[in-house]
């Protein structure tokens, strides 16, 4: 079958003119009403990168039992489909999955979300948040929250997460689950607190950053403490906040893995994140990719 495949990939790729890149994977036509249009790649390089990136890796002999995240719509000069592949979490494509029904692991990840960000699809680089948690030490372990009170499991770890100091009195007699689900009210009042103690918000930003990239993954990054530290970015600007002069600390011009952890984690659920991708791109470019 991989014969097949590359046979098909050597005719149909020359006549490519442009790729539509669109929401779902193959459940159902490119051309859907309901598919929403992401992108369209169509400068000559990337689609010439696009296709080394598609196309390099080695064939699984079988298929993911998922439908994808996106699909690749492969279009010619007049605008005929010449093909399409669905995308399988970060590092499978599927080539017109229901004539070849062999999944291709792409090579370089790492540089096909880097190419989707450049497109707009910067939440794109958010899948890759798994690839520093092992790095970074965020496996998470027992008890996965942040108890209350004192202790290694409680108070320690606020200091620890870099937890701003003007909020701790209050936090350690909450544990991490309590701290994700505080009343609006709450929030106000810890977010009023933070300012007063820190008026520039690009400063509270980079703090909050800092704590949310030491949290455990994926529960209390996801569904405890995590949610107390998004509540409080409410209202400011991450990644401006992070690309800021003072807040590049690595030699390249690139900022620490915790601020990367935050803003992956902050970005999730969002698909178009303007200027993520320099600052995470290179953090994750450092690391090993699982495998």
């Amino acid at each position: 079958m991989n014969a097949s495949v590359r046979g098909w990939w050597a005719e149909v790729w020359p006549q490519v003119a442009e790729v539509w890149v669109l929401t779902g994977g193959e459940g159902s036509e490119v051309d859907a009403p309901e598919r929403e249009l992401l992108a369209v790649i169509e400068d000559p390089v990337e689609l010439a990168e696009l296709r080394r990136l598609t196309t390099a890796g080695r064939f699984d002999d079988g298929i993911c039992r998922c439908h994808g995240g996106l699909t690749l719509g492969l279009r010619g000069a007049d605008g005929e489909g010449l093909g399409r592949a669905s995308v399988h979490g970060t590092d499978r494509i599927s080539w017109e999955r229901s004539r070849f029904g062999d999944d291709l692991t792409i090579g370089d990840p790492l540089g096909l979300g880097m190419l989707l960000a450049r497109h707009g699809l910067g939440g794109w680089l958010t899948h890759f948040v798994g690839e520093l948690v092992g790095p970074l030490g965020l496996r998470e372990g027992r008890p996965q929250y942040r108890q209350a009170g004192s202790g290694a499991s409680g108070s320690r770890l606020l200091a620890a997460r870099r937890v701003p100091p003007c909020l701790r009195p209050y936090l350690t007699g909450v544990s991490g689950i309590e701290a994700g689900k505080l009343p609006e009210e709450e929030v106000s009042r810890l977010r009023a607190v933070l300012a007063a103690e820190h008026p520039d918000g690009g400063e509270r930003a980079r703090l909050l950053l800092a704590w949310l990239g030491r949290l455990t993954w994926p529960i209390e990054a996801e569904h405890g403490e995590g949610l107390l530290v998004r509540r409080l970015l409410e209202g400011l600007d991450p990644v401006a906040a992070a690309a800021a002069a003072d807040a590049v600390v690595v030699a390249g011009g690139t900022v620490d893995g915790y601020t990367a952890m935050g803003l992956l984690c902050w970005a999730r659920g969002r698909r178009h994140v303007d200027g993520l991708a320099g600052l995470v791109g290179p953090v994750l470019a450092r690391y090993p990719r699982r495998r």
